[in-house]
């Protein structure tokens, strides 16, 4: 578990998210800013997990605990950071915290195409740079 693949998509919004526990699980993550720097047509990348053994939500708004993938549906889950604790990677989202453990991840856009870490950090940077240069 590596909490760069999660901390690159800060304000990115989880969209969908697809599959099973245990097993692997793909979360859609749409980031406008950040897929724009990428020529391929879609509107956001799928951050894949493999050998998913635990995922829970704990909504800021009830406070309730609810488990499974499924049960995430209709959430509000901007991310905003990652971090570990004990066993578990725990993303920290706009409604709640999100609680994982699993074995290892991998990034691809939303087409299919898959991208290492340093390709979305290097056009994350590059966006910021623009940012910064036509807002300053």
């Amino acid at each position: 578990m590596n909490i760069h693949f999660w901390n690159i998509f800060h304000d990115g919004e989880i969209s969908a998210i697809n599959g099973a526990v245990p097993g692997d699980i793909d979360f859609t993550i749409e980031i406008e800013f950040l897929r724009e720097e990428f020529a391929d047509p879609g509107k956001g990348f799928i951050l894949h997990i493999v050998g998913c053994t635990m995922i829970s939500f704990t909504s800021f708004r009830t406070n309730q605990t609810v488990h499974g993938p499924g049960a995430l549906q209709g959430e509000d889950l901007e991310i905003l950071s990652s971090e570990i604790v004990g066993n578990d990677l725990v993303v920290t989202t706009s409604g709640g915290q999100l609680r994982l453990r699993y074995e290892s991840e991998t990034i691809s856009l939303d087409t299919g195409r898959p991208l290492q870490l340093s390709d979305v950090a290097a056009a994350s940077e590059k966006a910021l740079s623009d940012y910064r240069k036509s807002n300053p």
